[in-house]
């Protein structure tokens, strides 16, 4: 019998029941068996515990040029975590550039990595990505982020993915991916205004007059905070050193100090810092032209005959902002007369061509006096077509720089001439305080001091203290010393003849304005006019009236 007829034979004598019994028992047996790929590290372990927490510095909104350091914190912890092994992570910047931040690592359950760090398994850090404005989006969801449809608020988002295997009872796949966004800062609107003392809005300004600046800083979002700093220039755009003033927004606005305008003008604008919702921001420029006119009526003094026939001459200036130059023709002098006899040809008189001027006649034919006389203006600059010009009204005697006091005409009889300083040098009895030979109406005598008489100093007069009136007569010299000379020669007219154009009062008052402040005389203009007034004399050597 051959052999395989031996093993079909012993085969075929085991018993059914103990041949099923073993079959049963091997298939049992191969179920309890572990699997092959069961690691549990560490033992017992069973949960997938892989997380990542992304921060970013600065925490709060940025901008176009703010540069974000992005940190990742990798986490394994849980209940009962199991390790992570070949573990890989990259972040995604916003710009679409990747950076492997972790390349085929463990981390241990129970415990964290943070990059970067010193730990030898992150990457060297930083890890910056500089806002760019193609890179802002408006919302996102998900991980990996899809973009919404809608559009605002902007952001710019990152994120990180990593994948391993978690060494559970079988290896199964560690992942994970976190979003890092940052919303980006709204672009403020910086509107200012520059109003005048009454708090209306202005585009041009009197010179000499107050004004001060006002801001309003708005926004998509919330009301914007923080401060505001008004930088007041002294040119008119914006140019040159600034005059820095930091205020504090309230409710969005804010306003400046105030500041005279001057001839120059002047110009604001305003600068916000931004806050954590809102960039920085600044205004357009805005600028203010100082403006001005002034009013002259000439001459300011005059001495006119009766029946003499008097021409007033008013001239007017104005500037739009760029300087003073002479009023367009057509512009308005109205005249009136503020006491006095006479009258005027007409009440106003206009411009003529470029000159800035306009003549009206002054005549008075019967009343020995005084006139004054008064001019006004009234200009608006800068003129059409400026938006926003300002009415300026300008009169003479006002206080307005420029502007010339009122015009005063003195009228005198025909006759009523004074004598010269070398009649009343050859006939001092006539007035030397002995009535027998005095001519009526003098009251300051020869041996009366001059400065005394006069009001002034030595250093005005150029004569000492102790000069009599007499000795003022008999100096010689040209300048304030021959005025000395005309002033006693008037003084005794103004004192003895009728229808003198000066009285002792306002001859005094002359003499100091020409040696003094110059208001209205010089020592030239008052002696010339003084000695006009002095032939022929109405007196013989006798003092008796001639005529």
């Amino acid at each position: 019998m051959s052999g395989k007829d031996r093993r079909r034979r012993s085969l075929s004598m085991i018993p059914v029941g103990l041949l099923l019994a073993v079959i049963a028992t091997a298939a049992f047996g191969m179920l309890s068996v572990p699997k092959a790929s069961a690691v549990q590290s560490p033992p017992g372990c069973t949960d997938n515990a892989i997380n990542a927490i992304t921060s970013t510095v600065p925490v709060l909104a940025v901008e176009v040029g703010t540069v974000i350091n992005y940190s990742i914190q990798f986490t394994d912890t849980s209940a009962n975590p199991c390790d992570v092994t070949a573990f890989t992570a990259v972040l995604h910047f916003p710009n679409g550039t990747t950076l492997t931040v972790l390349n085929n690592v463990s981390i241990t359950a129970g415990t964290s990595l943070s990059c970067p760090s010193a730990d030898a398994r992150c990457a060297p850090g930083p890890y910056s990505y500089t806002v760019a404005a193609a890179d802002e989006t408006g919302p996102v969801t998900g991980c990996p982020p899809v973009v919404g449809a809608a559009t605002t608020p902007k952001q710019v988002t990152a994120y990180v993915t990593g994948a391993g295997l978690n060494q559970s009872d079988i290896a199964t796949a560690a992942t994970v991916c976190k979003t890092a966004a940052n919303p980006i800062k709204l672009p403020p609107t910086v509107v200012t205004t520059i109003r005048d003392a009454a708090n209306n809005a202005i585009t041009a300004a009197a010179v000499g007059s107050s004004v001060h600046d006002t801001v309003a800083v708005t926004g998509s979002g919330p009301t914007p905070t923080g401060n505001v700093t008004f930088n007041l220039f002294t040119s008119r755009d914006c140019s040159g050193t600034s005059t820095p003033q930091v205020v504090a927004l309230v409710a969005g606005v804010a306003s400046s100090s105030s500041t005279t305008v001057t001839a120059a003008g002047l110009s604001y604008n305003a600068s916000y810092p931004g806050d954590t919702t809102y960039t920085s921001g600044t205004s357009a420029c805005e600028p203010l032209p100082g403006v001005n006119a002034n009013i002259q009526l000439s001459p300011l003094t005059a001495t006119n005959v009766l029946g003499a026939t008097h021409i007033l001459t008013c001239h007017i200036n104005v500037d739009p902002g760029t300087g003073l130059v002479s009023a367009p023709a057509g512009t308005t002098c109205t005249l009136n007369i503020v006491s006095g006899p006479g009258a005027l040809s007409a009440a106003s008189c206009l411009t003529l061509g470029t000159t800035g001027s306009c003549t009206v006649n002054l005549t008075n034919a019967t009343t020995v006096g005084t006139t004054v006389i008064h001019a006004c203006t009234t200009v608006v600059e800068p003129p059409a077509p400026f938006v926003g010009g300002v009415s300026l009204t300008r009169c003479t005697g006002d206080a307005f720089a420029g502007d010339s006091a009122n015009a005063q005409k003195i009228w005198i009889a025909p006759s009523a001439q004074g004598c010269s300083p070398g009649f009343w040098k050859q006939h001092p009895t006539l007035w030397d305080s002995n009535p027998a030979n005095n001519i009526p109406g003098i009251t300051d005598f020869t041996t009366a001091l001059f400065n005394t008489v006069f009001g002034v100093t030595s250093a005005q007069s150029g004569l000492a203290n102790s000069v009599t009136l007499e000795q003022a007569l008999q100096t010689g010299g040209g300048g304030v010393i021959a005025l000395d000379r005309h002033v006693v020669s008037a003084l005794l007219a103004s004192e003895s003849i009728t229808g003198y154009p000066f009285t002792r009062t306002t001859l005094i008052a002359a003499y100091k304005d020409a040696v003094g402040s110059h208001l209205t005389w010089t020592v030239s203009s008052l002696s010339d006019k003084l000695e006009s007034l002095e032939d022929p004399c109405p007196f013989n050597a006798h003092g008796d009236p001639i005529g």
